[in-house]
This record gives C-alpha cells, structure tokens and sequence, in this order.
C-alpha cells in the first residue's frame, strides 16, 4: 500500500500539461495516449517531429518524496554515453517547470505484457525457448553495463524488459548506480525506488554488489516461466525479510532448472554465478558443462568475464588493456577475406550488413541458436562447434530465421540466383550415407535440394526460394477482408500435401512430423512442403521429442519421451525412435492447419461444440450439447465452435488423442473435408435464399398454422412504426441535395433531422451564427433545447386581425445524444411551424423559406451528411433475435429493443454481439407481428459507451 501511495502521491504532482493527450510539453513531442505509470512518474506514447512514435516519461521533483527527479537524472548521467543493441535509447532530457522530461525509443511491448499475453492463452507463461532467447539478450546487455562500465541496473524486473521487433531491450535506468560509489550512495533513498519483490539480499541492506541484477533476473525468469515467483507475502516488510533469511520456493521449476535458479539466489553475492551470461548458459547448457567446452562466441563481454575471474583469484584489479574490446583471432583470419561468406561473431557496436561483399559484416546469429548445439546431446565425439557458416559455390547474404534445427540463410549461387540454405546445427553426425537418403527423397511437392556438408561440418540443404508461406497467404487474404483463406482454395492446396505426404510415406515409411503453416510454402500458386524427414532422420535420433519443434501442431503422441538407451543404429533404430509417429501424426498437424487458415484463427483459439443436425432449410431453435473440449497434451484445449458444422465431425475425428481412430490417410481427411465443403455451398445457398417472413412457429421447431397466409415485408413494418407518426395529417417528404429530408405535416410544419458533434459549451457559439444571419429572436432556451421567433415579409393586409399581425415563424432546434451512443455524437431535430399572422400566407413561403432555414442551421451546427435516402420511424419495442448460422441452425437467442425502423432496416439495441450474418428478428409484444419473424442481414455492430451493442440491419427481401 505505500508504494501505491507513493505512486499516487508522486503523479498527482505532475503538472496538467503532463497528463492530457495532445499537449506538448516539448515543442513537437505531441502527447497521444498513456503507456503506464510508477511510483517515479508516468509514461506516454508520443508523436515526435516528423512523425516519429516514441515514449517520453515525466518525473516530478518533489523533494519530500526523496527527489525523484534528482535521483533519476543522476542515474541518467551514469547511462547517456552507453551504446548497447539491448539497451533502450534516450534521445532527449529536459526538465520542464519542475519535471524531467525523459524521450526514448518506443517499444512493442513489455515481457510482462507478453506474460499476460500467453496466460491468456492458458499458458503458465512464456514458452521456454522463447524466454531463454530474450534473456540471453537481457544477460549480455548487463554484463556490458557491469564489466565494461562498472554499473548495475538495481530494478529489473519483467516492466522494465522490453521487446523490440523480436528482440530484447533493457529500459528505465532511474536505479543505476555504480560499485564504486557504494559507500556515496543514498541507501534509504535507493530503496525508496526498488521492487522488493525482485531485489537482492545485499540491495535491501543499503549496498551494491557486482551480482545484484543476477540475483533479480533469476526471479523474473521463475516468473516469466511459471507464472509463480520465489518469494512472496502481502506485506512489503515481510517480503524483504523472506529475501533476506528464507530458502525459495522453486517447485514450480524442473529439477534441473531448480539447482540453476537456487544459485543465482545465493544469499552471498560471491556464491552466485560470474556473470549474468554464465547464468543464462547454465540454464541452457546445464550447471554440469565447462564454459571452455561451450560453443559461445568469443565477445568483448565475454573477455571482461575472464578477466573479472583472474582479477578475482589473484586479488588485482583488472587490466585495462583486457577491458577494451578487441577481435578475436577467428575474425581477424575473417578480415582478410576468403571464398564464402562468414558470419563474425564478435559483438560490435557499429556492425553493418553489406550483402556485395566478399566478407558481409552481417548482425549476430541469436545466442539461444548459437546454444542450440549444447541443448541437443550429441551422439558422435564432442567436437568444436565452428564459428561460420559457409559452403563451396555460394554466397551467404543474410541468415532470415532461426530454428532450433538450424539457421535459415538467403544465399547467391554462382550465376547470381538467389537461394534457401538451411543450415542445421552440429548435432548430426556426418554419416556418408546421409546426403543420399535425404535427396532420395523425390516429389513434385518437394523443392528440389541440393544436400552437402559444409567446411565446418554443418548439414546444409539448399532449395530454391518461395514466393510466400501459408501463414503469409492468410495474412494477405485477411487484408482483404476475409476471415481466412478461401475454403477452396484451402482445400486445393492441402489436397497437394496430403498426396505428398502419403505417397512420402508408402515409399520411404517417412512421416513429416514438423508441419505447420511456415513449412508449407507457395511458388507461382504451386505448394512445396519444406524440410520434409528431417524430423525424423536426423532429429529424434538426438533424444528429443519431435514436438519440442512444432509446438501446437504437433500430434500427442510426440510428446512422449524417447528414450535412446540400447536402441542401435541404422533405420531399426529409426523406427524404435518414431514408436506411434506416422501418417496419423501429420494428419493431426493438417487438420489443425486446415481450422487456423479457413478462418484466421489459431488452434489453441477456437472452441468445440456439436449441434443438432439439420432437417428442414427453416431454422430451429435447438439446445446444443457441448461435446467437450478436445484436449491435447502439451496444447491448450483445442475448440472448433466457430467452424462450419459440416467441417467440426471430420476434424474431431483427425484430432483423436489415439492414432488408430483417425482417417486412413492424410487424403481420405481432405477427401471428407472437400466432400463437406460441397454440402456445405448447396447449404450457403440456402442461407441466402432464405424466406423475408416465416411463421414464428418454425424457429420453435414446431409446424406453422394450416393455411397461413404470409404478409408482404413491407406491411409488417408500417405495422411496426409508431402509429402517430404514420396517422397524422398526410405527411409527405421532399428529398434535398446530399439526401437531405424535410418532412412536410398539413403544408405548414415543416420537420427536419441531423447527425451533429455536440461538444460542451460549443452549442451556444454555434447557433450565435444563425441568430445573427436571420435576426432571430431566442423565445425559449432549456439545456440543449432552443425556440427562435423570425420575421417573414408581410402579406397584403386583410381586415382579419390575426392576418394584421407580421407573418412570424418558430424555428424550435432539440440537440439530443442518445443514450449509450459515441462521445460527442448527437442529433438535431429542427422544426418550424406558423407563430402568428396569416397561416395561408406562410405556408406559401416555408416551401422556399423552410429549406434555406435548415440548411443555415445544419451549416453552423457542421452536421454530418444524411445517408438515409428513405423514411424512418421511431419503433421503442422489445424483440428477440435469432441468429442463423451458415449450417442454417440457430446461435443462442438474444433480447434486445428496436430503436427505429424503415423499409429497408432497422436498428435495435442487444446486450451481446449477434456472431452471425443474418438473423430472425421476433417482435413479441406487436399484437400483428407477433405471429411471424421478419429475416435480416446484419449489416453493422457498434458496442456502446454505457454497454451493450448497436446493430443495424437491412430487411432482406425474398428472391
């Protein structure tokens, strides 16, 4: 509660201008929107000049808050000179009336926000791989400030980690002190700002230790895996005292990551690991691995390192002249050029990518694939992992994507034509028989590969390049405004695979084991299925499950554990190994494949229910049974509610946890699918022939009245609307320019109505305009209501006294903003009507007069133009909806109440958002439209400020 207190009293500080969107407390640095807040200020996402997105955050400075600002600018100086490619850039500080004005580079997100991002996916967190790789950036970025600068960052914690395009990048130094400062430092000041839930034993007594930023991303690496941290308790004393004397509670982690975490926890500094990076190595390589015997790039940061345990050992301080960032010996070999391309693995601040040339200065491979080959047990002699990538013929011009096989590399060939190299990683055996099994492997649906080893011993296959990836097909489809890829399109391409796959199969005893959206490519419309066998012959002879590579399209039965003791070599060994894996295994990643790109949404999104069959093509309402949720070990529960119901049968079937209850063969589930999807067009054109009226007793399930006589659309309708504004007088309506309405009552009231803006205070500014330009007197003013009297040139006068009178007008103006509509949106319902004088006489000038009036007016009001080009009529009546699915059964039913209603549509108000195109609308209560329901194509729904949902919706007419 003190923190929040101090957060609290801290922002109520700042300034106005610090706290409005469109302020500018720089000139051109634009305010747009808040990003988030501590107990030392606010953030904001800001516009910069030209057009720039970036975060500025403000800190007051308030000195019995303990100076913030003071502290954070002090900090500051520590940091502005340090360039690091995973340290978030500043760009400006200022202090502006008082407040410090920090503008850095903006963000994507926080790993916090990623955390809520995968639990709400019902992850415990972020995947294992995936964090590693972020914190390995985060390790090398501390390190750099701790060995090369002599800093440390004292509040990491996952708020202050962000992602940057895939990468990590360290932010908000507000706590940076130094280590040789310590005894200068400001202890109860420094633990005014920290997190205690993440901060070291030593930070919580007043000093600074070379290995407190260790200490704290251990715990956000439990947090960020588990969802669950070390040490807790509600109360912030009891907290520090739990970091201070008690053990961590680290069941949520395995055993192996458990001895890993316990040391970097270590209550004295000196028992943690060296480093930041030997931290992470350990918990990607194993606490048991030597860090000679590691493939790690031979970094400036890494130098610092060795030199710190020397300098330690021998109680020196380190040597200068080992501080400094020099090359290594692989890059200075590298510089003098050479046949292929390489990739130097030194750490550079300036590094540039120059594809031309012999020797192209490209970015670092990530550390997480570098690690990659120490993850995988090796099955041959431990060897030196190389430092390069090459391979006769070809020149290496930049590594695209990285996997856990290998990296994925654009490379040029000797006539200049652009290639694929996937270039896997150094847990193959160089086994002579190998390239020939691999090119063995023939299909018109397979790239043709050219198979080698490469002078560092790497397996390299190069193919020719793709034009794009499934995934990318869909998300070109849904620019478009499509949900998914076309179900026919669909289907023509996964019939290609599904052939492949089960001819691969009948020939070689293969099975793919690694599809996905990504590995299935196009080129000129035709589909390639990429990487095909290299799951199975090259990786699960390492150990490792084959859905440790494809995630949440890999089948249950490669979670399971491979155990690799006692089986021998050779293709025995292969089919020990696959053990249930086959045909039935890419069958399951198909059909996960298929119900992500039919509709854009990814498998573990998408829920599973059953419904009735259909008998008839009216609807009928019927209560569905959930079938469960299908659930696969490894994924989140995999649901398909928001397929079309044909489809649901057949992938319930291709999704069984047990290989044998799945379709024969990849085919046989496209064949069931395609010969759904043509049921299913003969059912879509019943969804769109469907009757304009039907007997309400047919969405009941139950027959219709003998003999029953359907009405016209149109009759129903008038029967709907508000009976005085259909019985009085004869009301006839003029069509103006730009579908401007006047309706006309008895030839001397005249009606009109606008969408207007309605800002506070600005309506009387408004109107002042109009009063002036007519001479027009205010004769009633309440709230937003308002009634003008104006003159109109007299008529010859009569001996009538009424007729004696000058011919006045009331111009009556109501500004309305329905309830539950938009901020700021409004609408005005102007009227005129005789006042006093000659009746006759006005009603023959409103014709010409009445027009301009309300033109005059919508001017100054600035309306919006109307976009009705029929009559409207207000209908206040409860209603049910009925939405008609594509299978042309019936969604959950929904209350709501019209709002007003036309020939063509009607607008009505629900509770929850119709999921369907068209629906039955029931007026229940109308005593002659009760006994039908009129078909409507639900054209727009707006959710509204006070809740609940705006649908507007056109009558369809029978066809």
């Amino acid at each position: 509660m003190e923190a929040v207190d101090q957060e609290v009293a801290v922002l109520s500080r700042l300034p106005k201008w610090a706290c409005e969107p469109g302020a500018q407390p720089i000139p051109g640095y634009r305010l747009i929107e808040p990003l988030g807040r501590g107990g030392f200020g606010e953030v904001w996402k800001c516009e910069a000049p030209g057009g720039l997105f970036k975060a500025v955050k403000f800190v007051p400075n308030q000195d019995d808050l303990g100076g913030p600002a003071n502290q954070e600018r002090e900090a500051l100086q520590r940091v502005k000179t340090i360039r690091h490619p995973f340290i978030l850039s500043l760009d400006r500080v200022e202090v502006v009336e008082g407040v410090l004005v920090i503008v850095m580079e903006l963000a994507d997100k926080s790993l916090y926000s990623l955390l809520g991002d995968y639990q709400g996916e019902n992850l415990l967190g972020i995947p294992r791989e995936e964090l590693l790789g972020y914190l390995l950036e985060a390790a090398e970025a501390l390190d750099w400030m701790n060995f090369r600068h002599g800093l440390q960052h004292l509040d990491i914690k996952p708020h202050n980690l962000f992602v940057v395009s895939n990468h990590l990048k360290v932010a908000d130094f507000g706590l940076v002190d130094q280590l040789s400062d310590v005894e200068k430092s400001h202890p109860a000041q420094r633990q005014g700002g920290i997190t205690p839930l993440y901060a070291a034993p030593e930070l919580l007594r007043g000093t600074v230790s070379r290995h407190c930023d260790q200490y704290s991303l251990a715990i956000v690496y439990q947090q960020l895996l588990t969802g669950t941290v070390p040490f807790w308790h509600q109360n912030m004393y009891q907290l520090m005292l739990l970091h201070l004397t008690a053990e961590p509670n680290l069941g949520a982690l395995s055993t192996e990551d458990g001895l890993v975490i316990a040391r970097a926890l270590s209550k004295r500094p000196e028992d943690r690991f060296p480093s930041c990076l030997d931290f992470l190595q350990a918990l990607v390589c194993g606490q048991g691995e030597t860090t000679s015997d590691l493939p790690r790039r031979t970094s400036a940061v890494k130098k610092m390192v060795s030199a710190l345990r020397a300098a330690e050992k021998a109680a020196k301080p380190i040597p200068q002249s080992l501080v400094d960032t020099t090359k290594t010996p692989a890059e200075e070999q590298g510089s003098a050029g050479g046949a292929f391309a390489t990739v130097p693995t030194k750490l550079d601040d300036d590094a540039q990518t120059s594809p031309g040339g012999v020797l192209p200065r490209l970015p670092r491979p990530s550390l997480l694939a570098k690690a990659a080959t120490a993850v995988v047990p090796r099955r041959g002699p431990s060897t030196p992992a190389p430092t390069c990538v090459s391979l006769p013929g070809y020149r290496f011009l930049q590594c695209t994507s990285q996997t856990l096989l290998g990296d994925i590399w654009t490379v040029e060939d000797e006539q200049g034509r652009s290639r694929r190299a996937l270039c896997l990683h150094n847990f193959v055996d160089q086994d002579p028989a190998l390239i020939e099994r691999l090119e063995s492997l023939s299909h018109p649906a397979l790239p043709p590969t050219q198979v080698a080893w490469s002078p560092t011993g790497r397996l390299v296959l190069v193919t020719d390049e793709f034009e794009q990836t499934l995934r990318d097909r869909l998300e070109s489809c849904q620019k478009q405004g499509l949900p998914g890829i076309p179900r026919e399109q669909l289907l023509g391409y996964l019939r290609t695979v599904a052939e492949a796959l089960d001819c691969l199969y009948q020939q070689h005893e293969l099975p793919h084991l690694g599809l996905n959206p990504r590995t299935l490519t196009l080129r000129a419309e035709a589909i390639w299925v990429m990487d095909f066998g290299l799951v199975p012959l090259l990786w699960l002879p390492t150990g490792q499950t084959g859905a440790s590579l494809n995630g949440r399209y890999a089948a249950p039965e490669l979670y399971e554990k491979l155990d690799l003791s006692g089986i021998p070599s050779g293709e025995t060994a292969r089919a020990a190994l696959m053990g249930r894996a086959g045909s039935a295994s890419d069958q399951f990643s198909l059909a996960l494949i298929y119900a992500e790109m039919v509709n854009g949404i990814p498998p573990q999104m998408v829920r599973a229910s059953v419904r009735s069959p259909r008998r008839s093509n009216v609807p009928r309402h019927t209560s569905r049974c959930d079938s469960g949720l299908i659930s696969v070990r490894g994924q989140s529960r995999v649901d398909l509610d928001l397929l079309p119901g044909c489809d649901r049968e057949i992938l319930y079937r291709a999704l069984r946890d047990d290989p044998e209850q799945r379709f024969a063969s990849c085919t046989a589930l496209i064949e069931a699918l395609e010969a759904a999807a043509s049921q299913s067009k003969r059912r879509e054109d019943l969804y769109y022939r469907l009757p304009s009226v039907i007997p309400f007793a047919s969405l009941e399930g139950e027959p219709p009245p003998p003999n029953v006589v359907l009405p016209p659309l149109a009759q129903l309708v008038r029967d709907l609307a508000t009976p005085p504004l259909l019985v009085h007088g004869s009301p006839r309506t003029i069509l103006g320019p730009l579908n401007i309405r006047y309706v006309v009552q008895q030839n001397d009231i005249w009606e009109c109505k606008c969408p207007v803006q309605l800002f506070t205070g600005a309506l009387a500014l408004k109107i002042a305009g109009f009063q002036s330009e007519w001479q027009a007197r205010i004769a009633y003013e309440k709230d937003n209501s308002f009634v003008f009297h104006i003159d109109l040139p007299s008529a010859a006068r009569s001996g009538n006294r009424e007729n004696a009178l000058p011919p006045r007008i009331a111009f009556q103006l109501d500004v309305q903003s329905p309830s539950g509509s938009a901020k700021h949106y409004a609408e005005a319902r102007m009227r005129i009507r005789p006042e006093a004088g000659d009746r006759e006489h006005i009603a023959r000038l409103l014709p010409e007069v009445a027009p301009r009036l309300f033109d005059s007016m919508r001017l100054y009001l600035q309306a919006g133009p109307e976009q009705r080009s029929e009559d409207r009529w207000q209908c206040p009546q409860p209603l049910r909806v009925y939405p008609v699915l594509p299978d042309l059964e019936l969604d959950d039913i929904l209350d709501g109440m019209s709002r007003n209603i036309s020939p063509g549509g009607v607008s009505f108000r629900v509770a929850k958002a119709p999921r369907t195109e068209q629906a039955y609308l029931h007026w229940y209560k109308s005593a002659t439209v009760a006994p039908f329901a009129l078909l409507a194509r639900i054209k727009r729904v707006q959710s509204m400020a006070g809740g609940g949902y705006e649908v507007g919706a056109s009558f369809q007419p029978s066809t």
